[in-house]
């Protein structure tokens, strides 16, 4: 039995919207986030995907993405490993003043969390996920620089290109061979 995680980045959110960095600060999904999602959970279906346990970052935007795509009978979790990267006091800043600073100004003077630390984490979180889910198939919920971050550093198919888009709704499929976790595709729904 192969088992496969689907990292998905969460739907539209206000702060999308308004060209705000979340970071650790959250905002309510847009009616086309919610939308999103919804479309995500048809592509499931009619792709004959189910899960029975979900996981997402503690942030509600990926929280109610996930709990709008995940069956009602499925298990929740929610985890910080999965959360998106902090930019510290700049968490909720339109995307020009954050663009002011380059990565390692933010890290210093608004205390944002290094880029390398998220993606640590958040591979770490994924790979627990991988160890200890005995599903053959799991949802994990997440955002856009943990998707980009993920995707950058695993194995990856030979079809898919070096670096990726990851718009809201967008999907990774790792698959899990032996040890390792693998990006096997990238879907755009």
């Amino acid at each position: 039995m192969s088992r496969t995680i689907y990292l998905v980045r969460h739907g539209q959110t206000q702060f999308n919207v308004e060209g705000r960095a979340q970071g650790w600060s959250d905002s309510p999904l847009t009616k086309t986030g919610i939308f999103q999602a919804l479309q995500l959970k048809e592509w499931f279906a009619a792709s004959g995907i189910t899960f029975s346990s979900a996981y997402c970052s503690d942030l509600q935007r990926a929280a109610s993405t996930m709990q709008l795509i995940a069956e009602p009978s499925a298990r929740l979790y929610q985890s910080a490993g999965l959360r998106e990267v902090s930019f510290g006091s700049l968490d909720g800043q339109k995307r020009e003043v954050l663009a002011q600073y380059d990565h390692e100004v933010r890290v210093r003077e608004f205390g944002a969390e290094p880029y390398e630390d998220a993606i640590v984490r958040a591979l770490q979180t994924l790979y627990w996920i991988a160890s200890n889910e005995p599903d053959e198939n799991t949802l994990a919920v997440s955002h856009s620089a943990v998707l980009v971050g993920v995707y950058s550093v695993l194995e990856k198919a030979d079809s898919l290109p070096d670096e990726i888009e990851v718009p809201n709704g967008t999907v990774l499929k790792l698959t899990v061979k032996g040890s390792k976790l693998m990006v096997e595709d990238v879907i755009h729904i």
